[in-house]
């Protein structure tokens, strides 16, 4: 899953950004972006980490095992683990952000794609700030 995660998500970035799309496409051009963005990476840490164990025992922590390689540093495992957290945990975070997006594409064609995209994942992205 994780390649043929890769693969589409690959693919439709390539497509998004190598075909011509009229002017007011572009906020949703935007969007699709981010959001495939966020899942390549997630797909690539699933081909990545597949070697990884994450346990979550009686939902109060993680306890992390790593069957590391013997060439593998053991920090660069637990960075692509801590990353694949936070790609899980931002996948509900930037929900809102293409709703809003769309919201104002849709009912506030006044606001420029500027004002658009910093309502939308302005927000988004102080939501993750505060969460951190």
């Amino acid at each position: 899953s994780g390649i043929a995660g890769t693969a589409l998500n690959s693919a439709v970035i390539f497509i998004l950004w190598n075909r011509k799309y009229p002017t007011n496409l572009f906020a949703y051009r935007i969007c699709m972006t981010i959001t495939s963005v966020q899942w390549l990476i997630m797909s690539s840490l699933v081909v990545t980490l597949s070697n990884k164990m994450l346990n979550v025992l009686l939902g109060r922590f993680i306890k992390h095992r790593l069957h590391e390689k013997k060439h593998t540093i053991q920090t660069f495992g637990h960075f692509l683990i801590y990353l694949g957290l936070f790609c899980v945990f931002t996948t509900w975070q930037m929900v809102p952000g293409a709703c809003l997006l769309q919201y104002f594409t849709l009912r506030r064609p006044f606001f420029s794609l500027t004002k658009r995209l910093l309502f939308s994942y302005g927000i988004c992205a102080a939501m993750m700030a505060w969460s951190i």
